[in-house]
């Protein structure tokens, strides 16, 4: 079995030190979305086969995905391989019991915390080293619903706010990283992600498939960089005005409409390509008035434009004025930072029913995974709205070809 090998910078440098790796999934993506695509145990033990694993540990890599959208280097808020010394564990003690909801809530979570913030400890990751979750039909990394995961999710936040009278915020120090990447594990580094060879189709599968793939998720990821980067969005448009939408995305506004007929579409933000398209998909529905703002001087008879800026608190009260009881899809289109994209769905939320949608275009900046100069954008303004609405959801199945810039964006509110 190939071996890590590490450098300079051992563990002992740093003792006492509590050691936490990072995340795998077992298969191309996020394993609830890839079970959808028909990812299950059979699938999974046809891996191992191409790897002679699992007992070949680091080739367990070629046949793994991170654990959401991470790097090597973006932190560990959670792990399920945790290394202490027995003294700071006799110190700060063991599994709390009373974390006993199906699936062990925050119990892991909450030891991670406690033990990385005793007195005198270092915290650290070992890069080059992981855990890899399994297919087992898990509570929550197993569960194809997003809605009922996110909602079981928040269920466990709420139980260590009950327990410990404040939401969890995990050891709070700066982690300090030791070892090195093995050759395998460096694709997991994103400027170098590339698709495994274990995912991609066997090439002795000739004709139409009976069965779906599921694809990997670097391949996804390269897929929209190269759109990004050959710039064909820029050079689209639609009955004459420029819009920088990818095709797909415009496919998934058209499903969505289709199928809720809303009463109104409210769109932020200056592409005004993008509102005369979703005018155009009220006009095919014959049903349906988009509310613009942020665009000037478009000209449709299902476009009505409101002035203001689009996280003004003047400008959302014009466009809930017009909204009213009606039922409502809002398309979240200006480049904004966090902040801003935080600030425009709150302001909009209210106008979204259960079943209707937010969706946040260009949350592949700040390396999601393009324009990694950004800074904080649309992505981090998605995490700062799903950690702190319980009732949306990201609907993967609106990102099924591949190529979106709005991954994890298409949010629908479930309850």
């Amino acid at each position: 079995m190939e071996r890590a090998s590490f450098g300079d910078d051992r563990v002992e440098q740093h003792a006492p030190a509590v050691v936490a790796t990072q995340q795998f999934y077992v298969g191309p993506g996020q394993q609830g979305a890839a079970m959808k695509d028909g990812f299950d145990q059979e699938v999974e033990d046809e891996l191992f086969e191409k790897i002679k694993g699992p007992a070949a540990g680091y080739r367990l890599f070629e046949i793994g995905s991170f654990v959401v959208d991470r790097d090597w280097f973006d932190g560990v808020w959670e792990s399920n391989c945790i290394f202490a010394p027995r003294a700071a564990l006799e110190q700060a003690g063991s599994f709390d019991e009373s974390f006993d909801e199906a699936g062990g809530s925050y119990a892991n979570l909450e030891l991670y915390e406690r033990l990385g913030s005793a007195p005198g400890v270092t915290v650290c990751s070992m890069i080059g080293e992981g855990s890899f979750h399994q297919v087992h039909g898990g509570t929550t990394a197993n569960q194809i619903d997003d809605a009922v995961r996110r909602a079981r999710v928040f269920g466990y936040a709420e139980t260590f706010a009950e327990l410990r009278g404040r939401k969890f915020k995990g050891p709070g120090r700066p982690l300090h990283y030791v070892g090195r990447i093995p050759t395998d594990a460096a694709r997991w580094s994103k400027p170098r992600r590339v698709s495994p060879r274990a995912f991609l189709p066997d090439p002795e599968v000739d004709g139409v498939p009976t069965v779906p793939s599921p694809m990997s998720a670097e391949l996804a990821a390269a897929f929209t960089e190269a759109s990004w980067r050959t710039l064909p969005w820029e050079n689209a448009t639609w009955l004459g005005e420029a819009m920088s939408t990818p095709p797909t995305d415009l496919l998934a506004y058209r499903e969505i409409l289709a199928g809720i007929r809303p009463d109104f579409v409210v769109v932020t933000g200056s592409d005004r390509g993008r509102v005369l398209y979703l005018a155009s998909i009220c006009d095919l529905i014959d049903h349906g008035t988009g509310l613009s703002v942020g665009s000037e001087g478009i000209d449709h008879p299902r476009v009505t434009m409101i002035d203001g800026p689009s996280d003004g608190a003047a400008t959302g009260a014009a466009v809930a004025a017009v909204v009213g009881d009606s039922s409502a899809v809002v398309v979240l289109g200006s480049s904004a930072d966090r902040a801003t994209t935080f600030r425009q769905f709150k302001l909009y939320e209210p106008l979204i029913a259960v079943g209707s949608y937010a969706v946040v275009v260009n949350k592949i900046y700040n390396g999601h995974p393009v324009w990694p100069g950004f800074g904080p954008g649309p992505g981090e303004g998605v995490k700062q709205i799903l950690g702190e609405y319980g009732s949306f959801a990201i609907d993967e199945s609106m990102e099924k070809y591949g190529l979106t810039f709005s991954p994890g964006g298409f949010l629908k509110r479930v309850n």
